[in-house]
This record gives structure tokens, C-alpha cells and sequence, in this order.
């Protein structure tokens, strides 16, 4: 009893003196002296706050795939960054990248420098073909990409958010995802809200009747989005860059261009007491097949925009016009603050929105056809062209003139009679 108890005393001296972290490496050539060929024998001899160090390669197989921190909160990082060390489960079903299901994980566990790819499910109710959060643990993701998982039974392609799990996305982008039944890139729901931040959506989507092609928020998920890019998404339902149901997203400083849903909503649907925030941002090129090709609103939804650019609806798709391109149901309306909507099929009036926190100019983007959406010196989207004397939009002044002068949706149409 003696003896336990003094082990006891020195274990607790020694965790008070503050033990310096140990680093694991992964190597899977197996020829750096001491290391571990597989990430997972890794990080189950890993205690808490050591790391493990990847080095370049390609990870694949039983090892490395459905990894597991345990209970433990831990730094995974590789040595060379995601260009050069890939954890590929090859689009072997049914297994994901990483699991964080049921645990006690916060923002000290840190997954750093990784491609995360080839995740897949085929089998129904499967969720999160690359990164699972579920039940609690909220881990960060850094200096990411997820791309290539692909979920056709459940929801989220790229990864999936639920039931109070708030994990941290930073400079991560999720690129051609695909999830049949929601959240192509990215899905959160049950009271979950991550926070991304330098996060690009590129090329994912949602099949069946899932919504977001390249995001989805849902009961109660809360995420908090800045410096964000939606950029080619699509979805066979609702909200092509991003769609909310009961969910309140906050946005700076975001871009949406050339999203597609082939329902409602070509760059954000939002649905059932939605009170979304946006600010700072530029929508450019979207469009649907249904109703509100830049943001469809309903069943009681009021999103609020913040000097930001609403435009070109349909731009570059002409002959293809699908109705407004901003659809409010009777029960939803808009709120805009010093905004410019200009180009739009259908119109440019937000629907509810007040006339005089609204110019209806060319926003004179320095080149539509090469996404280059920084404003022309002449702008009137810049503090001097304006009646408020701010910057409208996600960026400001790139060019002294346009490359190529933009029309408006009508002299598109007219090329065309």
C-alpha cells in the first residue's frame, strides 16, 4: 500500500512539472529508425498532448482508415503538408478516413497537413464518408483537403457533424465530394456548429433528394463561415452552394459563384425559420433550375445581407432562364443593408428588400470569365461610388478597368433572338 502510494506522488509530480510531449513517427517505407509503419499504431501508443509525425506517402488500408484518437486529444501532422502525404482508403466500402464518434475531443487534437481521400459507403444510414464528428468530439482540421469520398447511402460526402460536435476547419478545402442524401462537401445537424475558416467548397455533390451541394445545416446547426468559397457545387434538390433547414449560418466575407441546384436555391436555400447573417460577400453566376437562382427563402426565413453583391444570375447560361433569382415564399422575406443587385435574370430586386439600401449598377467585376471578381477602380461597389461610402462585396479594388465589359442580362438575352 506503501509503495502504491508513493507511485502515486511521483506520477502526480511528474504530470505537475509539466512532462514534455512526445512525438510518434509514421513512416510507411518502415525505414526511419523507431517509427510506426501504420497511423493508427501510432496514435494508440500515443498518450495525451503527445503527437505523431507522418512523414510523405501514401497511407492505405486496415491502419489507415477509420482512425481513432481513443480518448486521448493528440496532434496528427505530417511533415511535408497535403501535397505530398495522402490517407487514401482507395474507395474501399465501407470505411471512412477518420471516426471521432462518442468521445471527449476538443480543439487540442489537431489534424494537420493531410489529403483525406477515397472514403466510401454504399450501405444505407452510413454517415460521413471522410470525417465523422458525432456525439461530442470537436476536433480541428488545418491545412486540409478532403476530396473524393463519396457516401451513397447517408449524408455527407466530405464529412458529416452531428449531435453537439463543434469541429474547427481551417484552410481546408472539401473538392468532389458526393453524398446521396445531403451535405456533399460538408453536413452538420443536431445543435452542432463548426466554425470554418479559409474554407473553399469546390465540385461537390448532393444526389437523391439531398440539399447542399456543398454544405447543409440542419436542426439547430449554428456553423460560423468566414472567408469562405462555394465554387462549382451542385445538388438534384435544394440550395446548390448551401442549403439550412432550422439553421441560422453567419457568414463573412463569402463567395458563391457558379452553383447549381436543379431545384431551388442556386447558391443558398434557406428553409423553415432560417435567420441566416451575411456580410462582406459576393454572389456571382448561380443559378437554378427551379426558383431563385442566387436564394430562395421559405416557410417563415429572413436572412439578413450585408454589403454584399447579388449578380449575374445565369450569367454565362443563356437560353437556360428558370424564373427569379431571388424567390421568397409568402411567409419569408429579405433584409439588405447597403447592397448591390445587378445582372440577375428575373430581376434584381430582393425580394421585401428596401430600395434605398440597394444600388442596382454594374458592380464592374475585373473579369467574369476568369472568376476574377475584384472590383474595378470605377466601381461603384467601392467606398467612393457609393451613398454609404463603404467596400460592398468580398473584395476590393484589383484592376483600373474591366478586361471585358460585362452585359446585362438582357443584352445577353438579345444575342440571342
Amino acid at each position: 500500500m506503501h509503495r502504491t502510494f508513493v507511485a502515486t506522488l511521483v506520477l502526480c509530480f511528474l504530470a505537475a512539472a509539466g512532462l514534455p510531449a512526445t512525438t510518434y513517427v509514421v513512416d510507411v517505407t518502415g525505414s526511419e529508425p523507431g517509427s510506426y509503419t501504420t497511423i493508427q499504431a501510432a496514435l494508440y501508443a500515443a498518450a495525451e498532448g503527445d503527437t505523431v509525425l507522418v512523414l510523405p506517402g501514401t497511407y492505405t488500408g486496415d491502419g489507415n482508415r477509420d482512425l481513432s484518437f481513443g480518448t486521448k486529444n493528440l496532434v496528427l501532422m505530417s511533415q511535408a503538408g497535403p501535397d505530398h502525404t495522402f490517407i487514401d482508403n482507395q474507395a474501399e466500402s465501407p470505411h471512412r478516413i477518420f471516426n471521432f464518434y462518442a468521445t471527449t475531443q476538443d480543439t487540442t487534437s489537431i489534424i494537420d497537413g493531410f489529403t483525406i481521400e477515397g472514403g466510401r459507403f454504399i450501405q444505407a444510414e452510413n454517415m460521413g464518408a471522410g470525417i465523422r464528428c458525432e456525439q461530442g468530439p470537436s476536433p480541428k482540421f488545418v491545412n486540409c483537403v478532403v476530396r473524393n469520398n463519396h457516401n451513397w447511402g447517408g449524408q455527407g460526402g466530405g464529412a458529416y457533424v452531428n449531435n453537439g460536435s463543434n469541429p474547427v476547419f481551417r484552410h481546408v478545402t472539401f473538392e468532389s465530394n458526393i453524398a446521396l442524401n445531403g451535405g456533399g462537401g460538408l453536413y452538420c445537424a443536431g445543435t452542432s456548429s463548426p466554425i470554418l475558416y479559409d474554407v473553399t467548397f469546390i465540385n461537390n455533390e448532393s444526389q437523391g433528394n439531398g440539399r447542399g451541394g456543398g454544405m447543409y445545416c440542419g436542426y439547430d446547426s449554428n456553423a460560423s463561415l468566414w472567408n469562405v468559397t462555394f465554387a462549382g457545387n451542385t445538388t438534384a434538390a435544394h440550395g446548390g452552394g448551401l442549403a439550412a433547414w432550422r439553421s441560422s449560418p453567419r457568414m463573412g466575407n463569402a463567395v458563391f459563384y457558379r452553383n447549381h441546384a436543379m431545384g431551388d436555391g442556386g447558391a443558398v436555400h434557406f428553409d423553415d425559420q432560417c435567420t441566416p447573417f451575411i456580410m462582406d460577400s459576393t454572389f456571382f453566376a448561380n443559378w437554378a433550375d427551379g426558383e431563385g437562382g442566387t436564394m430562395a427563402c421559405v416557410d417563415a426565413s429572413w436572412p439578413t445581407f450585408v454589403r454584399t453583391i447579388l449578380s449575374y444570375t445565369e450569367w454565362d447560361v443563356p437560353g437556360r432562364p428558370r424564373g427569379s433569382a431571388f424567390f421568397c415564399d409568402g411567409t419569408s422575406a429579405v433584409t439588405v443593408m447597403q447592397c448591390c443587385s445587378y445582372g440577375n435574370a428575373g430581376g434584381d430586386e430582393p425580394c421585401g428588400a428596401q430600395p434605398d439600401q440597394v444600388i442596382y449598377e454594374n458592380p464592374l467585376f475585373c473579369d467574369m470569365p476568369a472568376n476574377d471578381l475584384t472590383l474595378a477602380s470605377a466601381s461603384p461597389c467601392l467606398p467612393g461610388g457609393n451613398p454609404w461610402g463603404v467596400t460592398i462585396g468580398a473584395f476590393g479594388e484589383g484592376c483600373s478597368q474591366p478586361t471585358v465589359e460585362p452585359a446585362s442580362w438582357g443584352k445577353v438575352k438579345a444575342l440571342f433572338r
